[in-house]
């Protein structure tokens, strides 16, 4: 069990911030199984930019990514458009993204990452290389 907590922050839609606050729950109980169930996004869930994968798989392989992930969900946010969108009505989903990262224009996010869609589906953790 980790000793972290999260954070208020307030302004996200409910069905965001309830996500935000069962995706941490579960990492601070350090409930890989749970973690697993919660990455079930309509759009596919994404490990990094990769394809899919099962998050349980990838925690187990690396210890430090629960404490990681109760960092970043502690971390400003910023919203924008899915990225590496499937189809046209997951281009169109605003998805919510921690931490908040502002870059010119011709530059990449390398960091680890997580995104909650506008309607509560966890949609991606990972890190973006």
């Amino acid at each position: 069990m980790l000793s972290k907590r999260l954070a208020p922050q307030p302004g996200l839609p409910p069905a965001v911030a309830t996500m935000r606050q069962a995706i941490a729950s579960a990492a601070i109980d350090c409930d890989y199984a749970r973690l697993d169930t919660l990455a079930h996004s309509k759009y596919g869930f994404r490990v990094g930019f990769h394809e899919e994968v099962r998050l349980e798989t990838y925690l187990r392989n690396e210890s430090t990514l629960m404490k990681t992930l109760v960092d970043l969900l502690n971390e400003p946010y910023t919203t924008g458009h899915a990225v590496n969108e499937r189809t046209q009505e997951e281009a169109n989903t605003r998805v919510y993204f921690w931490p908040k990262v502002e870059l010119p224009p011709d530059r990449y996010f390398y960091g680890y990452f997580v995104t909650i869609t506008e309607d509560g589906d966890w949609s991606a953790y990972g890190l973006a290389d």
